[in-house]
């Protein structure tokens, strides 16, 4: 959903961990995944490599 062949997916305005997460968070809704699951499996965003 985030990166392929070496090249991030997500739209240029999503340059903070914070947007990051938003981003994430809504595209796992889209696919069904509960709210709070969601917001489990985008709580660790910020300390990715990425975003520090």
């Amino acid at each position: 959903m985030c990166y392929e062949n070496g090249v991030f997916l997500t739209p240029p305005e999503i340059d903070t961990s914070k947007k990051m997460q938003k981003y994430c968070m809504q595209e796992m809704k889209k696919d069904g995944m509960n709210t709070v699951f969601a917001w489990l499996a985008t709580r660790s965003i910020p300390q990715l490599k990425r975003w520090k």
